[in-house]
């Protein structure tokens, strides 16, 4: 095997045993900054940067509708993880 070859089997192997370390995976309570990729009248699409796509609905989206109200694609968010999957 070739000195790159060797390098790059144990850079994955490090990245495979210490993902931790690289990859933050949010918890509910944490706050996680993000960009509006879309707003309709029932839901707010956040990409979660380099991670997923986080909506906003219902009972949170009711009660914070003034500060949600002038928001559009492309301004950058903070919000609170509720659940990690809440699919309807």
């Amino acid at each position: 095997m070739s000195d790159t070859a060797t390098k790059s089997t144990a850079d994955l192997k490090t990245l495979l045993t210490d993902y931790k370390e690289y990859l933050q995976i949010p918890k509910a309570g944490d706050v996680v900054k993000g960009r509006v990729i879309a707003v309709s009248r029932n839901e707010i699409r956040v990409e979660i940067y380099g991670f997923t796509t986080g909506v906003v609905r219902g009972r949170e989206l009711f009660e914070e509708s003034k500060e949600y109200a002038d928001l559009q694609p492309g301004a950058e968010v903070e919000a609170t993880v509720i659940d990690l999957d809440n699919e309807m």
